[in-house]
């Protein structure tokens, strides 16, 4: 019942804008609605490719940004490693660590919070983000294949 319903609707619907001529402008001389249908099909077909390369590009600026900050945090690391060393080396030669030292390694350990919290944050979204795509990807497939249905069984 409410397919027939929702058929329905859409043939009246499309059968305005043909009436109307208000689907890319004026309508071709001779076109039914089918024609018109296929045409709205191809128009969401390519609506949503547009919206799966536009998540992909997003995505893809994720991982930059998320290979970004894994950089900086490796450089921030090895320079907390560097300066423990550096420190180790110098306590066994009887050198007293000065507050510039403790200063020094409390702005470390705080850089090290701070990236760790972002790159927690970044991964988060970043596979929420290929979570979206996946799903635009697959309603992508699903539409596909309702159109290569319809367009067989119009040929018929």
């Amino acid at each position: 019942m409410t397919r027939s319903l929702t058929a329905r609707v859409r043939q009246g619907v499309l059968g305005l804008l043909l009436a109307t001529g208000s689907v890319y402008g004026q309508m071709p001389e001779g076109a039914t609605l089918q024609d018109v249908v296929r045409e709205l099909r191809q128009l969401k077909l390519q609506v949503l490719q547009q919206g799966i390369e536009l998540q992909n590009m997003k995505v893809a600026r994720l991982e930059r940004e998320l290979t970004e900050l894994q950089r900086t945090d490796q450089s921030v690391n090895e320079q907390a490693r560097e300066f423990n060393e550096y420190l180790s080396k110098s306590n066994s030669d009887g050198n007293v660590q000065t507050e510039g030292t403790t200063a020094f390694l409390e702005n470390v350990q705080a850089s090290q919070q701070r990236t760790l919290g972002q790159t927690t944050e970044l991964g988060t979204q970043l596979q929420d983000e290929k979570g979206r795509l996946a799903g635009m990807v697959e309603v992508l497939r699903k539409e596909q294949a309702k159109t290569e249905n319809r367009s067989t069984q119009d040929s018929r």
